[in-house]
């Protein structure tokens, strides 16, 4: 099924992604313009083994588009997805989740990714600033403000927090108002 929808009036495209595709549809017409699928899992490292080691014995399940809405379509002409893979580190059963960022380009060229901490969880909004420069994830315990481009790819430039608590999943949603200059962060908690 579809888990996350997004539209780009200026860029005349809405993307919408399933777990192992991503469609781009022009909305003048409603055809499909191009679609594309994860980029292939990266080798995982652990700060316990040395990257050759945890290389030689992770196995990487296929990465995923990951089951959030979180989805973000920039004018700049890049597509913003996140992905989720779970590698087995080593003979013992281990398996580590990891959650990560993938940069596309329109043609759906995979640019670059960011690998999320896991306590910032999977994000749940992903939304377009500084005409499409760059991106508010909002995630975890509070929102990152990351680079959109090719040479620094998803850098982070910013990190607002909610909440002191990394257990504590405090940011659900993100949004831009009263006026671009002011960002709103919309946070709720039970006590």
């Amino acid at each position: 099924g579809v888990l996350a929808v997004a539209v780009c009036a200026r860029l005349g495209l809405c993307a919408s992604v399933s777990r192992g595709r991503c469609c781009l549809i022009d909305i003048g017409n409603g055809g499909v313009v191009r679609t594309f699928g994860p980029p292939p899992p990266a080798a995982a490292t652990t700060t316990t083994a040395t990257a050759a080691k945890a290389k030689a014995t992770a196995k990487a399940a296929r990465k995923r588009f990951a089951d959030t809405p979180a989805v973000c379509l920039g004018a700049q002409g890049h597509v913003l997805l996140v992905c989720d893979s779970t590698v087995s580190l080593g003979r013992d059963g281990l398996r580590q989740r990891i959650v990560s960022l993938e940069l596309f380009t329109l043609e759906g060229v995979h640019l670059g990714s960011a690998e999320l901490s896991p306590d910032r969880g999977v994000p749940t909004k992903l939304i377009p600033i500084a005409e499409g420069r760059a991106v508010m994830v909002c995630a975890g315990c509070g929102v990152e403000v990351r680079r959109v481009c090719i040479d620094r790819a998803l850098e982070v430039l910013d990190e607002w927090s909610v909440s002191d608590d990394n257990n504590f999943r405090a940011a659900h949603d993100v949004d831009l108002g009263p006026s671009l200059m002011r960002p709103v962060v919309a946070a709720a908690a039970l006590s």
